[in-house]
């Protein structure tokens, strides 16, 4: 069977049924350990690995627990040290009780949720900044900013998080200093979408640390979509497009 010119592809006994709407890819996560291993990530379409730099990639979502959250992917950190160690952000705005950050140390061939909390894999601003983000030089202390419940703080590489900022916000960002472990910054974009079966809006706003994520200040009611460091006193804003 053809849609179009284009054959159906085949997943072993199945075949697709090219219905469409199968997302598109939102980032790559390269192992710094060893750079020939990477994860990629998918607005609707769950979360890969390669071992060849690239060149071949398989799905890893069939492996996680039976969830819609699984299906739609904010974001991925791989320890630097350790290219199976990794931590997914996943779920969606359509299902927002399915979601939450999950955990996995053998490449993502078993996977274990961690802690419920809400991402939009698949919401505005889906393919602006990160969710995850590590410290430089303790790479067990992590940050994971949501969509309207808060950013969380792992001390351990993500096996338990407390939530360090109670926020409503749209999180669209989240980034350490690469120089200095306490310093963190979280940027948020307004949102007027659905959040489950309700229409919800969230605000914007730019936020800062100053002790590796475990209190925050507001700074400012609107914060860039994606933020780039280069040093702790120079930051790059992306703001609708432009800088």
């Amino acid at each position: 069977m053809l849609i179009g010119s284009t054959p159906q592809p085949l997943y072993g006994a199945w075949k697709s049924g090219l219905i469409g709407g199968g997302g598109y890819i939102q980032g790559v996560a390269i192992s710094p350990a060893k750079p020939t291993v990477a994860y990629a990530w998918v607005d609707v379409g769950g979360f890969y690995r390669s071992d060849n730099g690239g060149k071949s990639w398989r799905m890893l979502h069939g492996s996680t627990p039976h969830s819609a959250a699984m299906q739609g992917v904010r974001s991925i950190s791989v320890h630097p040290a350790n290219p199976n160690e990794i931590v997914i952000a996943a779920g969606d705005h359509w299902s927002p009780a399915s979601g939450g950050l999950f955990r996995s140390t053998d490449g993502g061939k078993t996977v274990r949720k961690v802690t419920s909390t809400v991402f939009g894999a698949n919401a505005d601003h889906r393919w602006t900044g990160l969710a995850l983000a590590r410290a430089n030089r303790n790479p067990s202390v992590m940050l994971a900013a949501t969509l309207g419940d808060g950013v969380f703080r792992s001390a351990d590489g993500g096996k338990s998080w407390k939530k360090a900022l109670d926020s409503d916000a749209c999180f669209t960002d989240v980034r350490f200093s690469p120089v200095n472990d306490q310093l963190a910054w979280a940027s948020a974009q307004p949102y007027d979408n659905w959040l489950g079966e309700k229409r919800a809006k969230l605000p914007g706003g730019f936020f800062r640390s100053k002790d590796g994520g475990e209190t925050w200040a507001k700074l400012a009611e609107t914060g860039p979509s994606e933020i780039v460091v280069e040093s702790p006193r120079r930051l790059i804003g992306i703001f609708e497009g432009g800088h």
